[in-house]
């Protein structure tokens, strides 16, 4: 994300500005109104009040991006409901997005990692500039690798959660190697 391409500086541009058109649904009681509909079933009225809101910037082809749902136990629907008709979400998903650049160039600038572990899980077909970033990303640790999800979209974790919880596990494992083997003999545990 340091340098994208012009595609993707279009997606960081319309990500913000349908942030905030989402914050200003939430505060006027819109999107409390779209997660409703949405509950009782009524998608196509839903998706008509988006549309409008968004002034066309939000179509049913944005639904994957934004976040599938439909792969989400029903409790953890309920949460996201909640958080999409809350102003500050939109706000920090904005900013996040907004900013996507600059972290990307503070993460790449830190340098090292030092000792600390480091899996960077990817999508099973990332742009072959993503691949370089990432890859030089995993190298910023000794104990650093990219992880390719299999048969997986932008949602890792939701495409692929067997890979994501297989890499949380490997870092984990790595710390407490590293631990046990720093501890003098007589603190081992």
């Amino acid at each position: 994300w340091i340098e994208p391409n012009e595609y993707e500086r279009r997606r960081i541009a319309q990500g913000g500005r349908l942030c905030r058109q989402g914050s200003a649904a939430a505060r006027l009681g819109v999107a409390r109104l779209v997660a409703a509909l949405v509950s009782v079933g009524a998608l196509t009225p839903a998706r008509g009040l988006v549309g409008l809101v968004s002034r066309g910037g939000l179509t049913r082809t944005h639904e994957e991006i934004i976040a599938p749902i439909w792969k989400l136990p029903p409790s953890a629907r309920a949460a996201l409901k909640q958080m999409w008709t809350r102003p500050k979400f939109f706000d920090a998903l904005g900013s996040q997005i907004e900013t996507i650049r600059q972290s990307a160039r503070e993460a790449l600038e830190a340098g090292s990692f030092g000792q600390v572990p480091l899996i960077v899980v990817s999508a099973t077909n990332p742009h072959p500039h993503h691949v370089m970033m990432q890859e030089r990303l995993a190298q910023m640790s000794p104990y650093g690798r990219r992880l390719v999800a299999s048969d997986s979209g932008h949602w890792v974790p939701l495409d692929d959660p067997e890979t994501v919880v297989r890499a949380v596990r490997e870092v984990v494992d790595r710390v407490r190697t590293q631990q046990t083997c720093e501890l003098p003999a007589s603190e081992e545990r």
